[in-house]
């Protein structure tokens, strides 16, 4: 469920409940159905992609349980394409409590927008990419 398409066209990325028959993890499909689906992640929690960095090094997700209100905004770096089948673990971009969802890049990869429902209601956020805005003179 949920395709994403990598910046190239050439590939997807997908979840799947395939190998746990309960919570979906990521794979990487070459577009022409050729190749076999490789696995990106390996986890308890639920993951669906989100989008990818314009140079398609970095994939953003979200990760979790709805059911619990918690979910986490997780960052991929994909390795190759197609990708290395030991891919590094995801990394953190936004935890905590609440339901988040919906991270997609900004057109130049600085910003990364989403939806969570800090104040009850979901409203949109923005943060920078990869982490806090340096000042410079």
């Amino acid at each position: 469920m949920a395709p994403v398409w990598t910046p190239d066209g050439a590939a997807l990325v997908f979840a799947s409940n395939r190998a746990t028959g309960t919570f979906t993890n990521l794979y990487w499909q070459r577009a022409d159905g050729t190749g076999a689906a490789v696995r990106l992640t390996s986890d308890q929690e639920g993951q669906i992609a989100g989008s990818f960095s314009p140079d398609g090094h970095d994939l953003i997700f979200h990760a979790g349980d709805p059911t619990t209100s918690r979910q986490r905004l997780m960052v991929l770096t994909v390795n190759g394409s197609p990708p290395s089948e030991t891919q590094p673990a995801p990394r953190e971009f936004v935890g905590g409590d609440f339901l988040k969802a919906n991270p997609r890049f900004s057109p130049d990869g600085k910003w990364v927008a989403y939806s969570a429902n800090y104040s009850g209601a979901y409203e949109i956020f923005v943060q920078p990419f990869p982490g806090r805005l340096e000042r410079g003179a």
